[in-house]
C-alpha cells in the first residue's frame, strides 16, 4: 500500500500533462460554480499513481520489470488538492507458466472512502540480454509479493 497528499502542484501537472486543462481543475472561480465547489483533481493522476505501484511496487526492479495489458478504472468520487490518498492493490491471480498477473486495485482518501476502483492485467518479465523477443525472459519462477 502507498499513500500520499495531493498538493495544487500535483493536481496542475496532472491537468498539463494529460492536457486536461478543463476550468473545473485549474480554475477556482469557475470550480465554485459546480456541483464540487472547488477544483478537482484530474482522474490522470489517481491513474499515473496507481501506475507507480504497478510497476515498481509488485517485483524486485533489479530482476524483473511489469508490462501493463489492460487497467480499467471507475472514478466513484473526486479527489481534491489536499486530500491523502491510499493505493492498495491486491494479485487476484499469477500465472507461472506465462508470466501474467491480475490485481486489483482500491483507491482511498483521508476519510477511507473508496475514490477509484480498478482492475489490471500484467504481465512480470525478467531483465534478460536477450533483445527482439516479445516473450524473452518471462518470468516462471514464484508469484511477486504485493
Amino acid at each position: 500500500m502507498r499513500a500520499m497528499s495531493v498538493s495544487n502542484d500535483d493536481a496542475h501537472q496532472a491537468a498539463v500533462l494529460s492536457q486536461d486543462v478543463q476550468p473545473v481543475h485549474l480554475d477556482p472561480d469557475y470550480a465554485a460554480r459546480t456541483r464540487f465547489g472547488r477544483p478537482i483533481v484530474p482522474g490522470a493522476f489517481a491513474i499515473s499513481r496507481v501506475a507507480g505501484l504497478l510497476g515498481t511496487g509488485l517485483v524486485d526492479l533489479r530482476t524483473h520489470y511489469i508490462v501493463t495489458h489492460r487497467f480499467a478504472a471507475e472514478f466513484l468520487r473526486p479527489v481534491f488538492v489536499g486530500d491523502e490518498l491510499r493505493i492498495q492493490a491486491t494479485v487476484t491471480a499469477w500465472g507461472e507458466e506465462d508470466g501474467r498477473l491480475s490485481v486489483d486495485v482500491e483507491v482511498r482518501n483521508q476519510r477511507n472512502r473508496r475514490v477509484l476502483l480498478g482492475t489490471a492485467d500484467l504481465v512480470v518479465l525478467a531483465l534478460t540480454d536477450h533483445v527482439g523477443s516479445d516473450q524473452a525472459g518471462v518470468r516462471t519462477t514464484r508469484p511477486p509479493s504485493a
